[in-house]
């Protein structure tokens, strides 16, 4: 996949989202015909900005800046170098630090604010759907990996009504904890209604072997948006490795370079 790839560097670079501070890391092609296409990747639920490195450096490679960040809260472990909490975070809490970091974004000397792609795993998928939709005008297009999209599902059905949820509780089995805000951000929030009149393209990949996120959620995605295009990753499991990855990450790298391009014509 690095065959030939031209060389890159990378930049901490951080922004403001109000009172936080976040964080994270530009991957930018050497030398760099500025400015330049800009991928800015989300991370899942758990997870640091080290998840999108793998994307990050393909893409800087084929001569596309990426930005990984992490955000404000939502990891388990150490390594997250943003401000916040995981009783603080949730779904609309990223929403909005992605936004935040859009408007920044924007502004760097080496993006072309004309081709942004948002891109985006798991929970972070879900993020992006909704940033990109809500933002449509201001992207190139949307990449969403294996997105959790049955987490409002998940959380109504689990505690029946608004009133039910508690101020604290555990997901997957105390893996992390989260706050009720983490519930009531979402509960009124209809992602496939916004996915529904997202107007620009769309890369939707999903593993046949993911156990964390059925395959269905992504299916109906497919269903919804207007100009999607969606592949089944064989082997594909809750976070591409190997084969699955490189599989998707050859999906990604067409398909972010097309769209860019077009872009300069």
């Amino acid at each position: 996949m690095r065959t030939q790839a031209q060389p890159f560097s990378t930049r901490e670079i951080s922004c403001r989202n109000g009172e936080k501070n976040i964080w994270g890391v530009a991957y930018l092609p050497e030398p760099a015909q500025e400015p330049l296409p800009l991928v800015i990747f989300s991370h899942e639920l758990g997870s640091t900005h080290k998840t999108g490195i793998g994307y990050a450096e393909l893409l800087a490679g084929a001569g596309i800046a990426v930005y990984c960040f992490d955000f404000c809260g939502g990891t388990v472990g150490e390594g997250n170098r943003s401000d916040g909490t995981n009783a603080g975070m949730s779904v609309m809490t990223e929403v909005s630090d992605l936004e935040a970091v859009l408007d920044a974004a924007k502004t760097w000397a080496f993006v072309d604010p004309a081709r942004i792609v948002l891109m985006g795993a798991s929970q972070g998928g879900t993020v992006t759907a909704l940033a990109g939709c809500r933002r449509s005008s201001e992207i190139t297009a949307m990449v969403l990996l294996y997105p959790a999209l049955n987490i409002i599902s998940d959380l109504r059905q689990g505690f029946g009504s608004p009133e039910r949820v508690p101020p604290a509780f555990d997901m997957f089995r105390g893996w992390i904890r989260v706050s009720r805000r983490y519930a009531l951000d979402v509960w009124d929030t209809d992602v496939f209604a916004e996915l529904a009149t997202y107007p620009a393209p769309v890369l939707l990949l999903h593993g046949d072997s993911d156990r964390a996120v059925r395959l269905c959620w992504s299916e109906q995605a497919a269903k919804t948006i207007p100009n999607c295009e969606f592949h089944v990753i064989p082997g594909g499991a809750h976070g591409f490795t190997d084969k699955p990855f490189r599989e998707a990450a050859a999906f990604v790298l067409r398909f972010v370079r097309e769209l860019t391009a077009e872009k300069t014509n």
